[in-house]
């Protein structure tokens, strides 16, 4: 660790591992420079851009196993002698759950064919994905939650563990209100 540096590492919401450095007198020398002014600015939005697009392709899977494990539970667990499944209004969030992470595709196909274009355009693609992911994504994972009942929020199942890391993803590089506002731009 250079001299200057230091860290405090905590635990986020869904469990992560997180530190926040703290740079004090630090002195580096000119041949360890990457870039300055304009270009590092450049660099450092395009590396914030990559990792927005990381996290929430990784919300996008989430979004698609949420939907998938709830409709699994649901053809299991029975109510009234029947699959709870069958129920329309149960069919009703299903369906909503799985338009919403097939929309997320999308958006992530998109973003991902226009991150390495010379375009400003790459950055709305990124946005437009994050706000979706940011809004949505908790909703699925709410959605999940609800229709496993108390199952949902148990230790052993990962639906639980799906909304928490919803609710950390949408924290990350801004938020869907933040993305959207970027979008709109």
């Amino acid at each position: 660790m250079l001299s200057g540096v230091s860290f405090n590492s905590f635990r986020t919401v869904d469990e992560q591992t997180c530190a926040e450095f703290i740079f004090e007198n630090v002195s580096v020398e000119d041949s360890d420079i990457i870039a300055s002014g304009d270009e590092a600015k450049k660099l450092l939005e395009e590396a914030i851009n990559l990792a927005t697009l990381c996290v929430s392709a990784e919300a996008v899977g989430c979004m698609t196993s949420c939907y998938l494990k709830t409709v699994q539970y649901t053809k299991e667990r029975e109510q009234f002698d029947q699959p709870i499944s069958n129920f329309q209004v149960l069919q009703h969030r299903m369906v909503d759950m799985f338009i919403d992470s097939e929309l997320a595709k999308s958006l992530l196909y998109k973003a991902m064919l226009e991150v390495d274009s010379n375009s400003d355009e790459k950055f709305k693609h990124v946005s437009a994905l994050k706000a979706h992911v940011g809004k949505f994504g908790k909703l699925s994972a709410q959605n999940a939650v609800q229709l496993h009942g108390g199952m949902g929020v148990s230790e052993e199942m990962m639906i639980g563990h799906y909304l928490k890391k919803m609710v950390a993803i949408d924290a990350m590089f801004g938020n869907a209100d933040h993305h959207l506002k970027a979008f709109s731009k």
